[in-house]
């Protein structure tokens, strides 16, 4: 049986994760077409 560092499987599921999907990256801007959404104020 092979060993493996402690953070190998926690890391290989991150990585698994890393890029953000085209509709996840651009939701904040809103739909195509329409004018942007206004900011949060504080």
């Amino acid at each position: 049986m092979r060993r493996r560092k402690a953070g190998h499987k926690r890391k290989a599921l991150t990585a698994r994760k890393s890029t953000l999907s085209y509709a996840e990256l651009f939701a904040a801007l809103g739909e195509p077409g329409q004018p942007a959404p206004k900011p949060a104020t504080r």
